[in-house]
């Protein structure tokens, strides 16, 4: 009851701060994509601190895709000579509700941003060999702007709704790239977002994209997949036998009671393995392990360079350098993100989605090795076990 209480009171402050927000800052380009307005449209969105830092043409800015629902997004295009026939990387961060620069400046992105907050170039990035869209999404996701609750996706239809909304009005925009080859690439919920996009793309659109990348996703059925994770943190030695028998039940109560009730499941997921301190108290996976930071078993705590990031994409002078409202901060949104999605999404099985996805389209799959909550062998065996026109030859590879 007091975290229902607890979130009821977040939420009224999250939405009290974003109804506060004016336009008056922040590059809104749907108006003047459609009245037709590109060389205007274009100009509005050029960037000039990539070119400084990384050498690199760049753009961004807002596209409306529902009344008072503004993503936020970074097209960094790739290097002038190859640009024509290079392919086009749509880039979906996980969460959800991370934004695109956690995987520009802390993952594959040209510039880097080290522990000490200083930039670099880095040497091995995906726009040495593409151009690369980064969009905030879900409604309210990253640096984008949601002006009413009711623009919340509360389920994976409404996520590709507004991405497929999104990339109407991109290539209208950028229409050299209709004939430039998309991959759509996603990094935790952004795989789970990239399958159903693809899916919704092979299914109604005349282009569709040419491959996916889906790292470390979120896309076997939670309910089944969480039963086997306090053995396997226990084999890892992040368990004793007592906090590995502790972990489990938490675990099969979460499964059972997905059965009936997918909201109180999805609180039960949140405060067990995801957010750290909801309503001021750990999770039960750092009560047992000691880690104030989920994700790698290499990191007890969050990474300095991720501090590093949150605190430099929150500064008045990157904001200003890339047109992102003045008053919005990163990813404050994300939390009522999670729990407007959890309950019809999270323990939503795509299976048959991504079986489509498996059988029409060039597919890697990434995922870690150092994954606390999804590792590489849960991966395996769930696509062992699926039934698409692959399986055989996939179960027969050699390991490379």
């Amino acid at each position: 009851m007091k975290l229902l209480l607890w979130l009821s009171h977040y939420l009224a402050v999250v939405w009290a701060s974003s109804n506060s927000k004016s336009r008056s800052h922040g590059a809104f380009l749907t108006p003047l994509i459609q009245s037709e307005n590109f060389t205007e449209a274009r100009n509005a969105s050029s960037v000039d601190f990539f070119m400084e830092h990384a050498g690199v043409e760049a753009h961004s800015g807002y596209i409306t895709v529902q009344n008072g629902s503004h993503l936020y997004f970074l097209l960094l295009k790739a290097p002038e000579g190859i640009r024509d026939k290079a392919p086009l990387i749509l880039w979906l961060q996980g969460g959800p509700g991370k934004s695109g620069f956690f995987g520009q400046f802390l993952e594959n992105g040209p510039l880097g941003l080290d522990a000490n907050g200083t930039l670099y170039n880095r040497s091995c990035t995906f726009q040495k060999n593409a151009s690369i869209l980064y969009v905030d999404y879900p409604a309210g996701g990253g640096l984008s702007i949601i002006e009413r609750r009711s623009v919340l996706s509360r389920s994976l239809a409404n996520v590709t709704d507004d991405l497929l909304r999104f990339l109407q009005q991109f290539y209208k925009l950028f229409q050299e790239f209709k004939s430039i080859d998309l991959y759509i690439a996603g990094e935790s919920y952004g795989a789970r977002a990239a399958v159903s996009l693809a899916k919704r793309m092979l299914d109604e659109c005349k282009t569709i994209p040419a491959g996916l990348i889906l790292s470390a996703g979120f896309l076997t059925p939670v309910e089944e997949s969480i039963l086997k994770v306090p053995e396997f943190i226990y084999q890892l030695g992040l368990l004793d036998a007592k906090g590995r028998h502790i972990l489990a039940q938490v675990c099969r109560n979460i499964s059972r009671v997905a059965k009936t009730n997918t909201t109180e499941a999805a609180l039960l997921l949140g405060g067990t393995f995801f957010n750290f301190k909801i309503g001021g108290r750990p999770s039960v996976f750092a009560k047992l392990t000691g880690y104030s930071d989920q994700g790698s078993i290499l990191h007890t705590r969050k990474p300095d360079q991720v501090a590093q990031y949150e605190k430099y994409a929150n500064s008045t002078d990157f904001k200003s350098a890339l047109h992102v409202h003045s008053s919005v901060s990163l990813e404050q949104y994300r939390l009522a993100i999670q729990f407007a999605l959890a309950p019809n999404d999270y323990f939503n099985n795509i299976t048959d989605i991504l079986q489509s996805v498996l059988e029409n389209f060039r597919v890697l799959i990434i995922s870690g090795q150092m994954d606390d909550i999804f590792p590489a062998v849960l991966f395996q065996e769930y696509l062992q076990n699926m039934a698409w026109n692959g399986s055989t030859e996939f179960a027969e590879a050699p390991r490379l």
